[in-house]
């Protein structure tokens, strides 16, 4: 597993994997204002609002070869505990792993597998 990473805002968190028959799994995912030196210019005190956002990162880029997320990404903005004016960041990690995409579609859904 590779170590979790900071994304400040208007940076991107991007996932891909080198070999061809692997694919990204995401790991953890957690938003908001945790203690970060990157990522925060004035120290105003401890202020931990913060959320996992790993369903959401996993619905985004596990499975896939590659995936970009673009910081601040609406889908984790969602319901969040944070005051809008305090700066968020994203603290991220994926692995690779080998498998395959298979996809199934029919008329009322589409389906996306992982094999290992």
């Amino acid at each position: 597993m590779s170590a979790a990473y900071d994304y400040c805002q208007w940076e991107t968190f991007e996932a891909s994997c080198k070999a061809r028959d692997q694919l990204v799994v995401m790991k953890s995912a957690v938003y908001g204002r945790m203690a970060s030196e990157r990522c925060i210019e004035r120290n105003y005190g401890y202020v931990g609002c913060h959320q996992d956002v790993l369903h959401q990162a996993d619905m985004r880029c596990s499975g896939r070869r590659e995936c970009k997320l673009d910081i601040p990404y609406q889908p984790f903005e969602v319901g969040h505990p944070c005051p809008r004016d305090l700066t968020r960041f994203l603290r991220a990690s994926f692995e690779c792993v080998k498998g395959e995409i298979n996809v199934v579609f029919s008329l009322d859904h589409n389906y996306v597998t992982l094999h290992e």
